[in-house]
């Protein structure tokens, strides 16, 4: 479970059309993994309980992604990978249906155990609208416990 602060803005083409929003969500969510060779693929579930500033709303999500390592059984230290994923996002309140698709296909690299850089390109389908997203992350996992 957890607590997030999101500021969103809306896809507008121009700048001067962008409206900003803040939300906070309450997420509850389960992964699950499969393995196939060298492949991981992770299902994702969410719910999430939504308060926006014009309103609250439900949202449940699922998101099928697949790691593949390249040049490598498993996805470690010094290793490129390749990671597609397909997320589908449901408003389930106050109105019920398709919230949107997205589909990304990313590059990525394995620093350490605990950090990797992803490159990708994100397709996005909402209602009425589509467009592209060039997105870049950093991981940086926290190690809270001891093995």
């Amino acid at each position: 479970m957890a607590l997030e602060y999101h500021r969103s803005y809306n896809y507008a083409e121009s700048s001067e059309d962008k409206k900003g929003e803040n939300e906070i969500r309450l997420t509850l969510q389960g992964i699950l993994f499969n393995f196939i060779d060298r492949t991981t693929i992770q299902h994702r579930y969410r719910l999430e309980q939504r308060w926006i500033e014009n309103g609250d709303r439900q949202r449940a999500r699922y998101r099928v992604q697949v790691t593949i390592p390249i040049k490598s059984k498993s996805v470690q230290k010094g290793i490129f990978y390749i990671n597609t994923s397909n997320e589908f996002m449901v408003d389930i309140g106050p109105d019920l249906g398709l919230s949107q698709n997205r589909l990304y296909v990313a590059p990525g690299y394995q620093f350490c155990n605990t950090r990797n850089l992803q490159i990708g390109y994100m397709f996005i389908s909402k209602p009425g609208v589509n467009f592209s997203r060039l997105q870049f992350f950093i991981t940086q996992k926290l190690k809270l416990y001891k093995e």
